[in-house]
């Protein structure tokens, strides 16, 4: 079904050259908890944390929230465990809109728990996988094509990026050093001016965001109001970091 575009907001239009990126991390146990105690899933989670932070976020810009429709595309991967490792692109995508209208996070929560759920049973993201999977059996010129009129077409309805990535439960090892952290990093494109990673890792959950510098050059109130609903969310204790790219 094709969605209607979306009110202008700064959260799309032109991209410029320069990118910022900065992220949050949280224990991870607290978080998995909190959605045990609310019958969801860290991804809801995450993804109610994104509506709550983005709506202090536009509040403190400025931006009309009762007017604001915050409709993010949301990769999933449709692996088994069996099918863990193996050739071909198992990935989907489910369109979600964030709740940015609800004051109370639990109630965000609840939202958004259900608009997933209802996305999973409508089977879109089944719908989506197999266009990539016949994408392996496309010629890649028409695959191009094919990608850049999606992309045409995606502009205006979706406005934000929020992917989730299951990392190592266990620490990695580098050249005899453990890792001590992992950081996602998601890049922008199509008019969509910000967007969000989740990982995981040897217990720990970092969020990290990318933006458009000059769009967006403040990018780290973003993230510090989205750690803050995470934290309202699960009661975690929170670390910040942010880069200039």
């Amino acid at each position: 079904m094709m969605r209607p575009d979306l009110p202008p907001s700064v959260l799309t239009g032109p991209l410029g050259a320069r990118r910022i990126w900065g992220w949050t991390s949280a224990d991870l146990a607290p978080v998995v908890q909190a959605a045990r105690n609310a019958d969801c899933t860290v991804n809801d989670m995450f993804l109610a944390a994104l509506a709550g932070g983005y709506r202090r976020y536009l509040a403190e810009r400025g931006e009309p929230l009762a007017s604001l429709v915050l409709r993010a595309i949301v990769p999933v991967s449709r692996r088994t465990a069996r099918q863990s490792v193996g050739p071909g692109n198992l990935s989907a995508a489910i369109f979600v809109e964030l709740p940015v209208d609800l004051t109370e996070p639990h109630h965000r929560l609840t939202t958004v728990s259900a608009r997933t759920a209802d996305q999973k049973s409508r089977r879109v993201a089944d719908a989506t996988a197999a266009l990539v999977r016949a994408a392996d059996h496309i010629p890649s010129a028409l695959l191009a094509r094919g990608a850049g009129a999606y992309g045409r077409a995606r502009q205006g309805r979706v406005n934000v990026v929020a992917s989730n990535i299951p990392g190592p439960t266990q620490p990695r090892y580098f050249a005899g050093r453990r890792v001590l952290e992992l950081i996602p990093f998601v890049p922008i494109a199509q008019q969509i001016r910000a967007s969000a990673a989740m990982l995981t890792y040897a217990g720990r959950l970092t969020i990290s965001m990318t933006g458009d510098a000059d769009a967006l050059p403040d990018l780290d109130h973003l993230i510090a109001a989205v750690g803050a609903e995470l934290h309202d969310l699960s009661a975690s204790p929170l670390d910040t970091g942010s880069s200039a790219l």
